[in-house]
């Protein structure tokens, strides 16, 4: 709904009255504050990277109802993005505070998060797409160039048709 902000409950019950045979949350991602450092860019203060973190993560609650259909469309996107020649983001399963998630397929970037509202109250498949680590200036490059972002979109377009084939 352009212009409104909508809750993650609320974006969960519309996909359901819509009807939606999956349900694909797209994010850009961080990194905990252990890994950033202060900076400032155009005069305003920014979070960069002190270590590379690039790539992508896909995360599926196993609290969801369509909890292997999740993990299937997460695969066929994990593949797609890595024919791009992205690669998966392991950061999110570091045993630090804010992380520690279960990396359920590593070359994949997979990952369970079991409680977040989107994927668990989802009622049909759902997967939250990272598409890349915005702190890290090489990752931030990367996924705000257009020709990048096309081949992106269409990474995740040819998932889900592959995905809804019989």
């Amino acid at each position: 709904i352009p212009g409104e902000t909508v809750g993650l409950r609320e974006r969960v019950k519309l996909a359901a009255k819509a009807g939606a045979s999956l349900l694909i949350s797209i994010h850009h991602d961080s990194a905990q504050l252990k890994y950033l450092k202060k900076t400032i860019v155009s005069k305003k203060n920014v979070f960069t990277t002190t270590i590379p973190i690039r790539g992508f993560s896909l995360f599926v609650s196993q609290k969801n109802v369509k909890n292997i259909q999740s993990i299937k469309f997460a695969k066929y996107l994990g593949r797609e993005l890595l024919l791009l020649g992205r690669k998966p983001t392991h950061h999110h399963a570091e045993n630090i505070k804010g992380e520690n998630r279960l990396l359920i397929s590593p070359g994949l970037g997979i990952y369970s998060f079991n409680e977040l509202v989107i994927l668990k109250e989802a009622t049909m498949p759902a997967v939250l797409f990272e598409v890349g680590v915005l702190v890290d200036a090489e990752d931030e490059k990367y996924i705000n160039d257009p020709k990048n972002k096309m081949n992106i979109a269409t990474a995740v377009k040819k998932s889900v048709v592959n995905y809804m084939k019989p």
